[in-house]
C-alpha cells in the first residue's frame, strides 16, 4: 500500500437492503391501506420488516395484526417491488401476499402495537389515484386480479 492509499478514508460499506412483506386485502373491490408515516400523508398496504428467522407468511400475519387488529389467512405471494431512496441510504424489497380476513374488524380505536400507523381504511381504485400511495403501481389496479401462479415456495432452514 502506498502513502496515497493510506491517506484515503476506508470505503463505506453500503447499507444492506431490508426485506418487507405487504398484505393485499380486498373487500368489496376496495384495497386496505394504512397510513404509513404517522402524519396522514403517506399510505401503503399493511406490512413491514421481517424479524430475524421469521418466515414471510408468519411475518405478514404479525404485521397485519399489529397495524390493523385483523387476523388473516395468508395466501400466495403475487408481486415483488423495490424502493431505493435517491440518497442511496435505504433500499427496501417488498413482497406482496394475498390475504383474507379471518377475524377482527377495522375500528377507530385500534392502536398500532408495533409502529407508526394511525389510520387504516378500504379505498377504491379511483380513490387511490389521488392518494400518496406506495408503491405507485397499486394505482394501476393489478391488485384486483387474482394471482395466476405461486411465486413463493416457503423457507428453507439449515441448522
Amino acid at each position: 500500500m502506498d502513502e496515497q492509499d493510506k491517506a484515503k478514508p476506508p470505503a463505506k460499506t453500503p447499507p444492506k437492503p431490508n426485506v418487507s412483506v405487504r398484505a393485499v386485502i380486498v373487500k368489496d373491490n376496495k384495497l386496505l391501506v394504512v397510513n404509513g408515516d404517522g402524519a396522514g400523508d403517506f399510505w401503503c398496504t399493511p406490512g413491514g420488516r421481517l424479524d430475524y428467522g421469521e418466515d414471510l407468511k408468519t411475518g405478514i400475519a404479525r404485521e397485519v395484526f399489529e397495524e390493523t387488529g385483523l387476523s388473516v389467512s395468508v395466501g400466495d405471494a403475487f408481486a415483488v417491488s423495490e424502493f431505493v431512496l435517491e440518497s442511496n441510504t435505504f433500499h427496501n424489497v417488498d413482497i406482496f401476499f394475498r390475504c383474507e380476513v379471518v377475524g377482527g374488524e377495522i375500528t377507530a380505536d385500534w392502536k398500532d402495537t408495533g409502529g407508526p400507523v394511525v389510520d387504516r381504511c378500504f379505498v377504491s381504485l379511483e380513490e387511490l389515484q389521488t392518494m400518496n400511495i406506495f408503491p405507485r403501481w397499486l394505482r394501476d389496479g393489478r391488485w384486483q386480479a387474482l394471482p395466476t401462479g405461486t411465486i413463493y415456495f416457503g423457507m428453507d432452514k439449515k441448522s
